[in-house]
């Protein structure tokens, strides 16, 4: 019995570490998918950042900015 790969699909998971001028500490992931990115923003503590703060978009974009470096 012969078997071949007929399909392969490789996804890639980008950890930042981004630190404030005051010393807090924020850590983003982001997760790429089929359709689309997954983001996991987190402060120092590890409490989830959500969508709706302000925070969130800014540190997204500066680690999107970073990517397309």
């Amino acid at each position: 019995m012969k078997y071949e790969i007929t399909d392969k699909v490789s996804y890639n998971t980008v950890h930042f570490m981004i630190e404030r001028e005051d010393g807090r500490e924020y850590r983003v992931s982001i997760v790429e998918d089929d359709w689309h990115d997954n983001y996991q923003v987190m402060d120092e503590n590890g409490d989830v950042i959500n969508h709706d703060n302000p925070l969130y978009d800014l540190l997204i974009t500066i680690c999107e900015e970073e990517l397309k470096r």
